[in-house]
């Protein structure tokens, strides 16, 4: 231009894995008489709900054997990962899983329990919460399988 002052802009935009989210970047320059005088990039986060990428299940372990109890969800920004334990025989009052020696959360979301005791048969409940939408909820049952005690077998469900 007459002027020496010019302005060129860029436009993109990236998806990143699995569609979780998009990022848009827009950047301008200007220039002016030749020489850079001004720059100014703007990036656009979409966020986006918590979805399941492996949903909690049911699950049998026998007595004694190694379970993971499987929960991951995708999202922007990432899913917290909660797991709670009904305290009683039904999915209504819980307490948070804590990891310890026997049983470990990892930073996927899974539970692993080293070796099944009776007193891990129950409701669990995994939760997958970003802050954007709804928290997404699954409630499953452990059964716990196998002879436990003074030769008493154990049942798939207590006071079955």
């Amino acid at each position: 231009s007459s002027s020496g002052v010019s302005c060129v802009a860029n436009y993109s935009t990236r998806f990143f894995v699995r569609g979780v989210s998009c990022v848009a970047n827009y950047s301008t320059r200007f220039v002016v008489r030749g020489e850079l005088s001004g720059h100014l990039t703007i990036r656009l986060f979409v966020r986006v709900p918590p979805s399941w990428m492996v949903e909690p299940q049911d699950l049998s372990v026998l007595f004694q054997h190694p379970v993971t109890l499987h929960c991951q969800a995708s999202g922007f920004p990432t899913p917290t990962i909660t797991w709670m334990k009904a305290k009683g025989d039904q999915p209504s009052e819980y307490m948070s899983l804590e990891s310890g020696p026997k049983l470990i959360i990892s930073d996927n979301g899974s539970v692993l329990i080293r070796a099944v005791e009776p007193n891990h048969e129950g409701h669990y409940t995994c939760q997958a919460n970003n802050g954007i939408g709804s928290a997404l909820s699954k409630v499953i049952f452990l059964r716990v399988n196998g002879e436990w005690g003074k030769g008493g077998v154990g049942s798939s469900h207590r006071g079955a």
